[in-house]
């Protein structure tokens, strides 16, 4: 069986291979989108649809959630398709689970051995997983929604904490003093003050566990200095996030357990 190229795929699909060039012609045929709000958003998926090669085909895990996020800005911003952002967001969460599944995942320092654990470890089909692309796309693109009188940096700082509880399991009082994030060899350990523990983390990688980690304990360092509760106020900013059936950060670390289909630290 020849194996397709992803240069003679994409030049036989839409005659172009450049990323710039593919962005271009997704908005130019979203600009054509037309009728009721859900014809529109009928139209938007079908070209989710076509363009998906594009957006995954030869590409590994994260270069794949890379273009996802681009095209996705691209549609936020066609001016003509006129469909609001969670809407938008809706219709590009199938990717989700495509880029994890359907793409052999990308590794240049990562043993095959740690891999395959990895791999067998976590469940597909999990709202954890999506609820981290979905908070990470709002975070990146700034296109989270502000409560009233509420401050961009608090905001932020709300969606990094859950992030990282869905993506590690970890408790906020972890969070906030003891957790931190290492690799040996390729191997991901998490250290919780007491123990370290081989560990998986969903969607995200360590590096940028480490930077939410940093972040999340400067803006809170005042607070927890003073021993002010913060757990109050985070579990109301945890409810505004629309994580089905998530009211605080117990319920995310249900849902990270939920995706792992063998045993691995909480």
């Amino acid at each position: 069986m020849t194996k397709i190229e992803r240069d003679e795929l994409l030049t036989a699909l839409y005659q172009v291979t450049a990323k710039g060039d593919l962005l271009s012609q997704f908005d130019s045929k979203l600009s054509g989108a037309k009728g009721t709000i859900a014809q529109r958003y009928t139209h938007l998926l079908e070209q989710i649809v076509f363009y998906s090669h594009a957006i995954v085909f030869g590409h590994g895990v994260q270069t794949a959630h890379n273009y996802r996020q681009s095209f996705m800005t691209t549609a936020k911003k066609n001016k003509l398709l006129k469909l609001n952002n969670k809407e938008i967001e809706k219709a590009f969460s199938f990717l989700n689970r495509t880029e994890k599944k359907n793409i052999i995942k990308a590794t240049t320092t990562e043993p095959q051995n740690q891999q395959n654990k990895d791999s067998s470890a976590i469940n597909d089909s999990c709202i954890a997983k999506d609820e981290i692309n979905r908070l990470k796309a709002q975070l990146d693109n700034k296109t989270y929604e502000l409560a009233k009188g509420q401050k961009v940096e608090d905001k932020e700082i709300f969606i990094r904490v859950a992030l990282v509880a869905l993506s590690t399991g970890a408790r906020l009082k972890d969070i906030m003093e003891d957790l931190t994030i290492s690799t040996k060899k390729g191997v991901i350990y998490f250290d919780d003050g007491i123990s370290s523990k081989e560990g998986v983390i969903l969607e995200l990688d360590a590096k940028t566990m480490q930077s939410y980690l940093k972040a999340i304990r400067s803006h809170y360092s005042d607070r927890i200095a003073k021993g002010t509760d913060i757990s109050t106020g985070i579990r109301k900013a945890v409810k505004r996030l629309n994580i089905p059936n998530c009211g605080n950060t117990n319920n995310l670390n249900a849902l990270y357990r939920e995706c792992l289909t063998s045993s691995t630290p909480n």
